[in-house]
């Protein structure tokens, strides 16, 4: 098992690029840096009440999580080419997992010959694939803004990059 640690940056660090040059996956020393790209203002849970409302709720739900005015906050993270990799290796195989499981289940549907029976095999081979694909993306480092919008916490961070994170703040601190 990995320990993971949450290291909390002024939002202008992450920004700005000035992050410590430790892979936040790996812990090791890189010059590499990955592009993020963080979703910092979603539309509330309080629109799910509209699943209440049948089919044309759903489908209002839908425009408002598909098409709903969102920031984002861009930076970029300390990411070494070998975490980029394993990071790229799992989702690729999250993906194909997902696709598998839906061509054995319509494999499946053809076979069986009660239609109903072979409509819950796909539903829940997409929700497999869907879960994989969520696991997958879930594995990394996960950027939160907290409510004043000045400081990012990098959750799940490898524990040497969350000590290079508090020597920078204790470094900045003294100048």
């Amino acid at each position: 098992m990995r320990h993971r640690s949450d290291a909390t940056v002024f939002v202008d660090d992450y920004v700005q690029d000035r992050l410590p040059g430790i892979c936040v996956v790996t812990g090791e020393p890189t010059n590499d840096r990955l592009h993020s790209e963080t979703v910092v203002d979603r539309p509330s849970l309080g629109w799910l009440f509209l699943l209440l409302l049948g089919p044309i709720g759903w489908i209002v739900l839908l425009a408002v999580f598909a098409f709903g005015q969102r920031s984002y906050l861009h930076g970029e993270l300390p990411f070494s080419e070998e975490a980029y990799l394993a990071e790229k290796r799992r989702t690729r195989s999250a993906v194909l997992f997902g696709i598998g499981a839906v061509v054995v289940a319509r494999a499946v549907l053809g076979a069986i010959a009660n239609f109903s029976i072979g409509v819950v095999g796909v539903v829940l081979a997409l929700i497999a694939g869907i879960g994989a694909y969520l696991w997958a993306s879930s594995m990394g480092p996960a950027l939160q803004l907290d409510a004043s919008r000045r400081f990012v916490t990098i959750r799940k961070a490898h524990p040497n990059f969350a000590a290079a994170v508090r020597e920078m703040e204790w470094m900045s601190a003294r100048i």
